[in-house]
Parts: C-alpha cells; sequence; structure tokens
C-alpha cells in the first residue's frame, strides 16, 4: 500500500492537472522502510541447549512466535534512538538432514524427480530429526540445525526523510499504460548513528546480562552492516508516502485517514504512517482502518446515502 496509494494519488493528480496534492509536494515523499542487518554473532556459543531453549522459535497455536529485545524507553530518550528490536536467528553453515528435508520438500511441490541424495541426507541426520520432535512436543520450540551460527539481527525504524520517496516512472508502464511506481529509498548518517549506537547498547547489555554466559558476542564489523543498509531495506514494511499529520501543510491525510486535499477520499495503507514505528504495522493499519470505518458510518448516518437527491433512500447504509 505504501507504493501503490501515492502511486494512485498521482495518477489521479495527474489528470487533474497537478490541482489536488501538487501545491503542497508532500504526497509520495518520506518513503520509509525498516532497516535490517546482523550485528553481532555468538562466538562461540558455549551453550546450545540454552540458546535455543531461549531464543528458538516457539510453537503457539496457531502460529510461532521469537524473542525479541528491545531499548528501553529511558535509553531511547536519552540517547535520542528510533524504535527498533534485536532477535537471534540460527543458521546452517554446513550441509544437513534439514537442508535434505527441505529440498526434498521443494522438489515435491515442484512435481521434480526424487533426488535419492535428499534422503540419504536425511538418514544420516536422523538422531537430530528425532531430538527434533523432541523438542517440539516437549519444549514446543524448533531446534536449530547441528552446528548452527547464530546470529544477532538489529531492526530499526528510519527516521522521516523527505527526500526518499515515491514518483510515477517516466519509461516504465504496467498493463494498462499507466506509469509504474518509481522508488527512491535513501539512509542518512542519522540513521547510521542511531543503528551503531543501537549496536553499542546491545553488546553492553549482553555482557553485563545472564544472556553473556550463553556465549561472547563477536560484533560484526560496521562496514558490513552499513553496506547492506545501504543496498537494501527489511523490504517487508513500507510506509511513509500519503502521511497522516494534523494539518496539509505536513502531511496528506487527517487522523480519520480522510485525504485534506478531497474530502471524500479515504487512504486505508501503511502509507499513512508518519513513522515505521518497532515492529509488523499490520494491527495498527487494523485499528486505523477501524477509526476510518467508524468516521464515514458516523457521517452516513448523519446524512445517509441518497438524501442529496431530495428522496429519502429505500435502504440506509448504517456501518461500513
Amino acid at each position: 500500500g505504501a507504493i501503490e496509494s501515492p502511486r494512485l494519488l498521482l495518477l489521479l493528480d495527474a489528470q487533474h492537472d497537478e490541482r489536488l496534492f501538487r501545491p503542497h509536494q508532500l504526497l509520495g515523499r518520506y518513503f520509509f522502510d525498516h532497516m535490517s542487518a546482523p550485528i553481532a554473532t555468538i562466538e562461540p556459543p558455549r551453550d546450545r541447549q540454552g540458546l535455543n531453549d531461549a531464543f528458538g522459535i516457539r510453537f503457539v497455536r496457531p502460529g510461532m512466535r521469537d524473542v525479541r529485545m528491545e531499548p528501553s524507553a529511558g535509553l531511547r530518550r536519552r540517547a535520542r534512538l528510533p524504535a527498533g528490536f534485536a532477535h537471534i536467528t540460527a543458521t546452517s553453515v554446513t550441509p544437513s538432514g534439514f537442508d535434505s528435508l527441505r529440498e526434498l520438500y521443494r522438489r515435491t511441490q515442484s512435481d521434480a524427480a526424487l533426488d535419492w541424495r535428499n534422503v540419504l541426507g536425511i538418514a544420516r541426520d536422523l538422531d537430530w530429526f528425532l531430538q527434533a520432535a523432541w523438542w517440539r512436543a516437549m519444549r514446543h520450540r524448533l531446534l536449530a540445525p547441528r552446528q548452527a551460527q547464530y546470529r544477532v539481527v538489529l531492526v530499526t525504524e528510519q527516521f522521516p526523510n523527505r527526500e526518499s520517496r515515491i514518483t510515477l516512472s517516466n519509461d516504465k508502464f504496467d498493463a494498462y499504460g499507466a506509469p509504474l511506481a518509481r522508488i527512491v529509498w535513501r539512509t542518512t548518517g542519522r540513521d547510521m548513528d542511531a543503528f551503531r549506537a543501537l549496536q553499542t547498547e546491545f553488546a553492553r547489555f549482553w555482557a553485563g546480562s545472564a544472556l553473556g554466559s550463553l556465549g561472547r558476542l563477536a560484533l560484526a564489523p560496521e562496514a558490513e552492516w552499513r553496506s547492506q543498509l545501504q543496498s537494501s531495506s527489511d523490504i517487508f514494511h513500507p510506509g511513509g508516502t500519503t502521511r497522516m499529520a494534523a494539518d496539509r501543510a505536513r502531511g496528506v491525510v487527517d487522523a480519520d485517514l480522510r485525504s485534506f486535499q478531497c474530502p471524500n477520499l479515504y487512504v486505508a495503507s501503511t502509507s499513512v504512517f508518519p513513522s515505521a514505528g518497532g515492529a509488523n504495522p499490520t494491527f495498527t493499519l487494523m485499528a486505523l482502518s477501524l477509526r476510518a470505518a467508524d468516521h464515514i458510518a458516523a457521517k452516513v448516518r448523519r446524512r445517509p446515502i441518497g438524501a442529496t437527491i431530495g428522496a429519502q433512500p429505500e435502504l440506509r447504509a448504517v456501518g461500513v
């Protein structure tokens, strides 16, 4: 939504000689995504079972959960840090039965011929599969692959940046001949400074807590995570391009997701977020959309659809 919503509104604006949104130059601006990169590895892991028990993905019906470690509100205020969190991933660094099982599933799904090497790989690692089954049944945890590498991945929000934006492409079009979206996404020095500060604070937290007994942190060089952040983003949670604000001089929609420029136009997507926050945006977007729906429903109750043409409608819209 953060990409397609501004694209549709930019097309609408172009059809009206850019009289709707052009004057304030805010539509499509302040595009953001979560920034994500590994900041450390746990080397050597002194207690693999303890790591898996503390940070292994936990099965909770009907889904799965993992542990996220967030900076406290006090730390964020003192150091002027953005929202974010760190989590620990376990990645297989050598071929394992888990890899063989995954490849077997993929070949089955694509109707490819059975590769007996995958079956042999599973058989060679049968003891791990038995352990994994026990962890799943008794501890409700996903067991990490044998000799997995444990990495600490940091995810942070970006500071608002007017120069990150969505525009219309000049040379790429969709199937209907309409211009596709062009993404201009930038990181700033302030983003990098915050990422570095959070890496430092996390390392201090780990060493000073009981977690330090699970393994020693080896911090990733800044050049590595900086290169990753500058070349890619989290790519899962874009937003910000029709941002919510108190007035039209600072945003595109109000608190009810109603466009300042077009009073009968509402935008319900992550494009309305003025900032990313530190977590997945889905539930926040649902809450904002429900609030907008309540607002629209109240307006319809006060002035039923069809009332403007002088006749009482046979059906009244009483909700959305």
